[in-house]
């Protein structure tokens, strides 16, 4: 099991305290066309499989209802 997950994006980390399990998926949103960079051999673990995910974006501009909980006057 790994205790810390720590992944380098834009010149910076970010530090996961969750523990993962093997087979655990991390979703990165609106990672668009870059989302293929991360595929790579290093360290072996490269793979063919893409997984789409389904849902609402991140920030929607569509769905006012939902994002009036995190308007500040």
């Amino acid at each position: 099991m790994v205790q810390l997950v720590i992944a380098w994006i834009n010149e910076g980390a970010l530090y996961f305290t969750k523990q993962f399990k093997e087979n655990d998926y991390i979703e990165l949103g609106q990672l668009g066309a870059y989302g293929l960079t991360f595929r790579t051999d290093f360290n072996g673990l490269y793979s063919d499989k893409i997984f789409e995910i389904e849902d609402d974006p991140i920030m929607t501009m569509y769905n006012k209802e939902i994002e009036k909980q995190f308007l500040v006057a």
